[in-house]
């Protein structure tokens, strides 16, 4: 099993001095970016908490390395979310 945690930097600061709309639509962006990549990786999202994530990838027969599984989810979001 992996664990992958994810934030985006300077949120909270960001947050605070921008419309709660704006906030949210960020975070729903977010979100839609992340949770795709993660399973398609075979990993699973444990949580959400506002712009941090917890995801996890098991074992299994689709996922024989998991460790590999959650470094290619973390790469693909990164790739994705800068674009």
């Amino acid at each position: 099993m992996a664990f992958m945690f994810a934030d985006l930097r300077g949120f909270t600061a960001w947050s605070e001095r921008t419309e709660p709309e704006q906030v949210l639509d960020v975070l729903n962006r977010y979100y839609g970016v992340v949770t795709p990549i993660v399973h398609f990786h075979g990993g699973t999202i444990d949580n959400f908490r506002g712009d941090g994530n917890h995801g996890d990838v098991r074992r299994s027969r689709a996922t024989r390395a998991p460790c590999e599984g959650a470094f290619r989810a973390a790469r693909g979001i990164l790739a994705r979310w800068r674009s």
